[in-house]
């Protein structure tokens, strides 16, 4: 119950980190500046097995060029997986503007988060970089004019990763695993937009008049905390209305089978525990900063007395 309570709430902040990030950090590498290291090939058997795609050069149009193809370069690594008949979850990193490989030896998070959920890595090469260069790998044709370098594109990318990851899973035979999505700057950008906030509003139930990640991060945080709280063994109405024993309340809707694999199901249904026990809401307010129970001071008085006690002499 721990473990997949704790998945659970991994899988929505890794969306929601990369969300939060890119909002405020999207530059590249300036190569001319900062050199990074040479990239230690003596480890790839050790971290990942090499593999390629035959991608589509142009998703989008339907001219007689976009039906060309190229070599997708992605880095696999299933030393800790649980397998597709366990429908064990597949990590995937969403290439940045460089070679794969220097990303991968330099994300230690995934390697050391995989044991703990029996995942499967897969780190999937941009398109124009690395080894994964359309126009028979030739750069200087790739990069030659307008005509060619056109292709390189967000949204011509995100169509790679979504065509990769859906033959992969076939292949796999592994089509119910979840996919969790990685990435930091210009990757962390691309692994948001696979979701989107809007399928974070429908999942959620949120009204209409506004979202944004660090919004939603801080309403689930906030019912999961006043609930632990609050768990009393009597029904209770001190913070919102709760049912006895909530807590274990919001243990069954992880658990409910009728939400199979769906991510967000379940944490909706936990988050719906302390927002909507009455059932009568219809959908959640995120911008909502009515205060009941007369408590806008509580946030100073904690700050304030964080100080007094850092300040304060502890007697000998």
């Amino acid at each position: 119950m721990a473990t997949s309570f704790a998945f659970l709430w991994f899988s929505f902040f890794t969306l929601l980190s990369s969300t939060v990030s890119i909002a405020k950090i999207t530059p590249g590498f300036p190569s001319s500046i900062i050199r990074p290291e040479k990239l230690s090939h003596t480890t790839k058997n050790q971290l990942y097995k090499q593999k390629y795609f035959t991608q589509i050069l142009d998703h989008f149009n339907f001219n007689p060029q976009s039906y060309q193809t190229f070599q997708q370069r992605y880095l696999i690594n299933d030393t800790f997986w649980g397998g597709a008949h366990k429908n064990a979850p597949i990590f995937v990193y969403m290439g940045n503007e460089g070679d794969v490989e220097w990303f991968t030896q330099n994300t230690g998070f995934m390697f050391e988060t995989a044991p703990h959920f029996k995942a499967l890595l897969i780190f999937i090469e941009h398109r124009f970089y690395g080894k994964s260069i359309p126009f028979g790998g030739n750069k200087d044709v790739a990069y030659s004019n307008s005509s060619t370098h056109g292709y390189l594109s967000s949204t011509q990318a995100l169509a790679d990763y979504a065509t990769l990851i859906i033959d992969l899973k076939k292949n796999l035979s592994a089509t119910d695993s979840p996919v969790v999505v990685f990435g930091g700057s210009y990757g962390g950008n691309k692994a948001n937009q696979p979701g989107g906030l809007e399928t974070l509003r429908k999942s959620f139930r949120i009204c209409k008049n506004y979202i944004s990640a660090s919004s939603l991060e801080s309403w689930l945080y906030t019912a999961y905390t006043y609930t632990a709280m609050t768990d009393y063994p009597t029904p209770s109405n001190f913070l919102s209305p709760l049912p006895a024993y909530p807590v274990k309340q919001m243990c069954k809707a992880i658990d409910n089978p009728t939400t199979g694999n769906d991510t967000f199901a379940k944490l909706y249904g936990v988050a719906n525990i302390y927002y909507n026990y009455s059932g009568s809401a219809t959908c959640f307010d995120l911008n909502d900063d009515s205060d009941p129970h007369g408590l806008g001071g509580w946030s100073w008085q904690v700050r304030d007395s964080t100080i007094d006690y850092a300040h304060a002499s502890v007697p000998s």
